[in-house]
C-alpha cells in the first residue's frame, strides 16, 4: 500500500468541488443570516434606546401634571372657602 497510486477522475474532482461550494455556500448564507441578526439586534437596542429615553419624558410629564392638579386642588380649596365665607357673611347681613 506504501506505493498507492490514487486516479484522480473529474467525477472526483467535480464532488470536491460540490463539498466545497457547500460549504462555501453554508458559510455565505450563515454569514448573511448573522449580518441580518447583527442588524435586527441594532435596530432593536436603538427602538429600546428612544423607547427608554420617551419613558423618561413621560415620567417626568407625569410627575410635573400630578403636581400641577394637586396646586389646582389646592387653590380649589382656597376658592371654595372664601366662596363659602363670602355667602355665610351676606346670609347673615340678609338676616339682620
Amino acid at each position: 500500500m506504501a506505493n498507492a497510486c490514487f486516479l484522480v477522475t473529474p467525477s472526483h474532482t467535480a464532488q470536491r468541488y460540490d463539498v466545497f461550494m457547500d460549504n462555501y455556500s453554508t458559510d455565505s448564507h450563515l454569514q448573511e443570516q448573522v449580518f441580518h441578526l447583527e442588524e435586527t439586534l441594532n435596530e432593536l437596542l436603538a427602538a429600546t434606546e428612544k423607547l427608554f429615553k420617551e419613558n423618561t419624558a413621560l415620567k417626568e410629564k407625569e410627575k410635573q401634571l400630578l403636581q400641577e392638579r394637586a396646586d389646582w386642588h389646592g387653590k380649589n380649596d382656597k376658592i371654595r372657602t372664601q366662596v363659602e365665607s363670602m355667602i355665610s357673611r351676606l346670609k347673615s347681613m340678609d338676616n339682620a
